[in-house]
């Protein structure tokens, strides 16, 4: 779960990321000429206020993955970020993944050359709806794992949860003002 507090970590040695793997907003440097190339970070995703929508950098570094644009990780680049007493509770991280599903299909939405149909955003709230579902009979299962194991495993899948609905909302908030 570090990566909702920018923890990125992919190895001892400098490298290439491919998408999906990203570094994380708060540590990123571009050259100029990488704006010009596919332009800026869109405004309509990311923070605003106090919402927790994000998705701008996987949004950015998956139109310059198209470009085929370098991305080099540094393990030796580090920041340094006080994170507040407020987001390290459950309800807090709860959220976090729950804008996290609201985020991930705004930017799939944002993606598209072309805006999707309503048959389309409806058939992706049916698969999500029964993902969902899927979820929640596992949840059912984990009360019969061992007492140690049954908490963590119930957060993980409350995480899910919490991830899904975010995408059903999305998704339905779509569907219902889909204009053509």
């Amino acid at each position: 779960m570090l990566w909702i507090y920018g923890i990125t970590r992919y190895g001892d040695y400098e490298r290439e990321l491919h998408f999906p793997e990203i570094p994380r907003g708060g540590n990123m440097a571009f050259r100029r000429t990488v704006f010009e190339q596919i332009g800026m970070f869109h405004t309509s995703l990311g923070r605003k206020g106090h919402n927790l929508l994000s998705c701008d950098e996987n949004h950015f570094l998956l139109r310059a993955a198209k470009k085929n644009v370098k991305v080099i990780y540094s393990p030796d680049m580090q920041i340094f970020h006080r994170i507040p007493a407020s987001r390290t509770n459950q309800k807090w991280i709860l959220n976090r993944y729950y804008w996290e599903g609201i985020s991930t299909v705004a930017m799939m939405l944002q993606l598209d050359d072309k805006p999707s149909s309503r048959i389309i955003l409806a058939g992706q709230a049916v698969k999500n709806v029964l993902s969902f579902l899927h979820q929640l009979k596992a949840i059912v299962k984990i009360s019969t794992t061992k007492k140690a194991d049954r908490k963590s495993l119930l957060f993980k899948k409350q995480l899910d949860i919490y991830y899904r609905l975010g995408e059903l909302r999305q998704l339905f908030f779509q569907l219902f003002s889909f204009k053509r």
